[in-house]
């Protein structure tokens, strides 16, 4: 979690805070010039799986005096942890962009095959009479003529079928 002031500096970070008081925490970029390696170098490892906690060493550098500036970089923080998450992930871009489907360039649909908020990557195919619904296909998928399917992930060399609904 980062605390911002009223002068719209950080002045707190704390990891995985148990009850936090924003939703702004850090993301993974950092910008840094070269006097934060002396925080880095002074930063305790951790008792529990002894390594080095970034956020340690930007407290110990906003201790010493240092000015931080947090920049809004991330929108929505979500986890990919299973394919369903990655699925997920295409399918809520998709309905952002208010578009049925998305297709890379290049990629064609034969006729008698339908798609529904589906996501089609650059060089993958989808055979004749094809109903995909809630699908992703990564490039140089393959969907044999006639599959039906809902909620899932067409690879080069597999189908992972996302939720009960598959």
């Amino acid at each position: 979690m980062v605390l911002v002031g009223a002068d719209g500096f950080v002045h707190r970070v704390i990891e995985k805070p148990r009850h936090p008081r924003t939703d702004l925490k850090g993301c993974g970029i950092y910008l840094f010039d070269l006097a934060f390696f002396d925080a880095v170098r002074r930063t305790p490892r951790t008792a529990m799986r002894n390594e080095y906690e970034i956020t340690d060493a930007i407290q110990i550098f906003l201790d010493d005096g240092y000015k931080v500036v947090a920049a809004e970089v991330v929108v929505d923080d979500v986890n990919v942890s299973y394919p369903a998450d990655l699925l997920d992930l295409n399918l809520a871009q998709l309905k952002q962009s208010r578009e049925p489907n998305w297709f890379a360039p290049g990629v064609a649909v034969p006729p008698g095959s339908r798609l529904e908020n589906t996501v089609v990557m650059a060089d993958a195919e989808v055979g004749a009479g094809v109903t995909l619904t809630e699908c992703l296909l990564f490039p140089g998928a393959r969907v044999p003529a006639g599959r039906v399917r809902r909620r899932t992930i067409f690879t080069s060399d597999t189908e992972i079928r996302c939720g009960e609904e598959a």
